[in-house]
Order: structure tokens, then C-alpha cells, then sequence
């Protein structure tokens, strides 16, 4: 056997794991996510099965609506979200931006502020919050808060270190 039939062979015999070992490697970031919720595997006739409970969990919790009138309430809230975010932390997530986002647009909506369109749009938000007197730190942190949401929204992957959570 020459060099040449050699690696046509070594090439025979390693490209299926080669295959399979780039496969896994391009899916790392989703593979991630699913393992969690991996309860069977079988091989022959192949069977896998899924946990479903988080998804509906998480489903449930976003739903949940939010009623916050006084600084207690706001206190008592925060508390649940923190909770609520040691367990399903895109649902805390969700729900602590829904919860803001259904507060400024009422506040808009008090101050008579028209929508373009079918829903009043970001620009108006930051425009209206500056005439109203918030800082550029806040509507930083509120752009930041946004894409944070964004993230949880479109099931990007979060990567921020928990003690910034508070």
C-alpha cells in the first residue's frame, strides 16, 4: 500500500466523526440549550425525547400580568422578579421590561403623545423621556435595558455576570 491509498483510506475512515465533530461544533451555542431538556435517547430506531415544562413555565410567567400602584407594590415586585429570575431568569426578564414598557407608554400616553404608525416608537419614547428631564445615564440604562429584553425575546443567549443582577 502506497502513501497515496493510505490517506485515501485514513480519509475513508474519518470522515463521518470529522462530520459529526464539526456538526456539534457549529451547533455548541444550541446544543447548550437543549441538553438541559433532554430526557430519553434511544438509538435504535432512534428516539429522543424533550422536556417541555420549562418552556411552559417560562410561557406561564411571561404571561402573568403585573398590577404595581405604590412603593410597596414596587417593592414587593421587585422581590417576586428576583425570585422569578433564579428559576426562569428570561421570564423575570420579560416581565420586569413589560411591566416598564406598559409604564412609559401609559405616561406617553397621559402627555398626549401620538402614535406613528400603530404604536409609539422608540424615538418618541427617548424624545419624550429627554423633554421630561431624564438623563442621558437614564436613557443609556433604558437602551441597555432594552436590548437585554431584545436578547431574552429572540432566545439569544445572555452573557452578563449575575451580580449585575439587582
Amino acid at each position: 500500500m502506497g502513501w497515496r491509498e493510505f490517506i485515501a483510506e485514513l480519509a475513508k475512515a474519518t470522515a463521518w466523526p470529522i462530520t459529526i465533530i464539526l456538526i456539534l461544533w457549529l451547533l455548541r451555542e444550541k446544543l447548550g440549550d437543549v441538553i438541559p431538556r433532554l430526557l430519553k435517547v434511544k438509538h435504535g430506531e432512534t428516539e429522543i425525547e424533550f422536556s417541555k415544562t420549562m418552556d411552559q413555565i417560562e410561557d406561564k410567567a411571561i404571561a402573568l400580568p403585573l398590577d404595581i400602584d405604590s412603593t410597596d407594590d414596587i417593592s414587593k415586585e421587585s422581590e417576586r422578579l428576583k425570585r422569578l429570575a433564579t428559576i426562569v431568569p428570561k421570564a423575570a426578564i420579560q416581565q420586569a421590561w413589560n411591566a416598564l414598557d406598559r409604564h412609559i407608554t401609559d405616561l406617553l400616553i397621559g402627555r398626549d403623545v401620538k402614535p406613528i404608525g400603530r404604536s409609539i416608537k422608540t424615538s418618541q419614547v427617548t424624545a419624550e423621556l429627554k423633554r421630561m428631564g431624564l438623563s442621558n445615564e437614564d436613557l443609556s440604562s433604558l437602551k441597555q435595558l432594552r436590548s437585554i429584553r431584545n436578547l431574552t425575546a429572540h432566545d439569544r443567549p445572555l452573557d452578563f455576570p449575575e451580580e449585575k443582577i439587582d
